[in-house]
């Protein structure tokens, strides 16, 4: 019975989480003009003074050159847990142009979507 209740906040909270990370990526596909067929390849941790990437954990190093090797993420909070702000590590979301790749800066709080 007290499961039952503690599902539903927990639903919710799962609900709002999932509309945040989409107003994300909702907010850098207006600002940067980024139509929806454009896919959406998940979040990256990038160092943000060069072009380097979080590895997969099996990298022979930390870091990686090219974002199609990165370790991607589903969600901003999993990237964001394990970016190392104190080393310059920030959290990009990668989309997919086919020809190219995008990799854009992701800000920490969400702005508001017009």
């Amino acid at each position: 019975m007290g499961q039952a209740k503690n599902r539903g906040p927990l639903e919710a909270r799962i609900d709002a989480a999932m509309q945040s990370k989409d107003q994300r990526i909702e907010s850098l596909r207006e600002t940067l003009g980024i139509p929806e067929r454009i896919k959406f390849c998940g979040y990256r941790v990038k160092v943000d003074e060069a072009n380097e990437f979080l590895g997969p954990e099996n990298a022979e190093s930390r870091y990686v050159d090219s974002p199609e090797k990165a370790l991607s993420f589903k969600a901003f909070d999993e990237a964001k847990s394990q970016a190392r702000s104190e080393q310059g590590e920030v959290v990009v979301a990668m989309f997919d142009f086919g020809a190219k790749l995008l990799v854009a800066h992701v800000p920490d709080q969400t702005p508001a979507l017009n």
